[in-house]
């Protein structure tokens, strides 16, 4: 009899540990957790040092060590790069304005034409001169303006919301047209490019037709008074979408990717210096104080399906979901279920794991923003493939293209993983549309013992992590 009551209870056990896995009662994980915490702690202590002490944890972390001089320069020269490239470089579009700089931290909720955006070198926003309704660009193309100011930022409504009209002119072969732009276009496939929409353009008697050309910010319309800062800032290309007989149907084509390769913008406002030119120096998120250190009790999980590691601080120690798990310059993974005094981190090769990327291209001046990359899972020793959705911009496409080798850096726009952390290195398939790129990494995350990880911080207002 106790036999079969024994029985019956292994089984209730595992039938209530396999519902809980399918569909997890937080309150009762959170229980456990804290039940189960001493015994955690007892066997930390008593375990044996191995891990820490291993070979080939001492020979990957005194690599990760050779390698962080060198970069620790590369990443804040890319900063630096990246930066440069968001500020304008046309010396009209400087003329009596003052730009300050910030750092996409994710998109409204339900709304993904509604940036957050952390200001960088400003401590409040007003104080900088931001206010509702300026203009904000990617070097020389607007991209929307400031809805309004949060804690440390400001929320973003981009061009491509449908009710982000902005006015403006066409230069074409004719003179110029009148026009108003905002909104997107819908896609009859999903390899064509996004365009912006068009509407009301102007008839012109002697020339009906409107031909391709340059569409510049004309926002007169508005009756803004900060309509003037937006002034002369390109849109993109006027293309024609359909036409029939006399009547042509237009678009504009912007280079800039809206969805997902906006990493860093500036906010245009009125000049307060002869220069008309705001260059923060990009604080280094590597050297801040938001870090803790961390150390591998375990990794991997009991099925081997998935690649992780666990470490030995939780919520307790200000360790929220989404964080950076680093070792050195490298990122190495981000933290996922947190408990009171552990977390399980998801590692570089555990598939699903997206992040915002950009490529320093060999060759190349400009920073490559590549948009969010997810892991496909391992593919090497030390090596991960990505997914990259996007492909290379069509723009820069010639048949005969070869791959390019490129490094890889976070981006921004994912909530506790700051931007110029190191990737990895690739060869980038010249090539439009999805992609698959196996990423060469510096270290094996899997044996390293000793991590830092990214402390959670107070989140603007009204804001979400990005996702691709």
């Amino acid at each position: 009899m106790a036999s079969l009551t024994s029985r019956v209870l292994l089984l209730a056990a595992i039938f209530g540990c396999g519902a809980l896995a399918l569909r997890p009662a937080t309150s009762l994980e959170r229980a456990l957790d804290t039940a189960l915490s001493p015994l955690r702690l007892l066997s930390e202590l008593a375990r044996p040092v191995g891990l820490l002490q291993a070979r080939t944890a001492r020979a990957a972390e005194r690599r990760v060590q050779a390698l962080l001089g060198d970069e620790q320069a590369e990443r804040r020269e890319l900063g630096g790069e990246q930066l440069r490239f968001v500020l304008p470089d046309d010396e009209g579009l400087l003329r009596g304005r003052d730009f300050v700089l910030g750092e996409v931290v994710g998109r409204a909720p339900r709304d993904v034409d509604r940036l957050q955006v952390r200001l960088l070198g400003v401590d409040r926003p007003a104080q900088a001169g931001v206010a509702p309704g300026q203009p904000v660009v990617v070097r020389n193309h607007y991209v929307g303006r400031v809805h309004r100011l949060t804690a440390d930022g400001v929320l973003v409504d981009l061009v491509t919301r449908s009710d982000g009209l902005v006015g403006a002119a066409l230069e074409d072969g004719a003179g110029s047209a009148r026009l108003v732009v905002g909104g997107v276009l819908p896609r009859r496939r999903r390899d064509e490019p996004r365009l912006l929409a068009v509407r009301n353009p102007e008839r012109r008697p002697k020339h009906p037709v409107l031909e391709a050309g340059a569409v510049r910010v004309a926002d007169a319309i508005s009756g803004s008074p900060l309509s003037a800062l937006a002034e002369g800032f390109l849109l993109g290309q006027l293309t024609v979408v359909e036409q029939r007989r006399d009547e042509r149907a237009y678009g504009v084509l912007s280079p800039i990717d809206f969805a997902s390769g906006i990493f860093q913008l500036a906010v245009v406002v009125p000049s307060r210096s002869t220069d008309g030119d705001r260059r923060p120096a990009p604080p280094d998120p590597l050297e801040d104080t938001r870090w803790v250190q961390a150390r591998a009790l375990s990794s991997g999980d009991p099925l081997g399906t998935r690649e992780g590691v666990v470490l030995d601080i939780g919520s307790l120690r200000g360790i929220r979901p989404g964080a950076a798990v680093v070792a050195g310059a490298h990122l190495v993974g981000r933290v996922g279920r947190v408990g009171l005094f552990s977390a399980a981190a998801h590692l570089l090769g555990d598939p699903g794991l997206a992040l915002p990327v950009v490529a320093r291209v060999e060759g190349r001046g400009e920073p490559l923003i590549l948009g969010w990359l997810v892991s496909v899972g391992r593919s090497g020793a030390r090596a991960v493939q990505f997914h990259w959705e996007r492909g290379w911009p069509a723009v820069e496409v010639a048949a005969g293209d070869r791959p390019v080798r490129a490094r890889l850096y976070t981006g921004a726009g994912a909530a506790g993983v700051p931007p110029w952390l190191v990737i990895g290195e690739t060869l980038l398939p010249r090539s439009t549309g999805p992609q698959r790129i196996d990423v060469e990494l510096a270290v094996d995350p899997r044996q390293l013992a000793h991590l830092r990880v990214r402390l959670a911080e107070l989140r603007p207002e009204g804001g979400r992590e990005g996702t691709p």
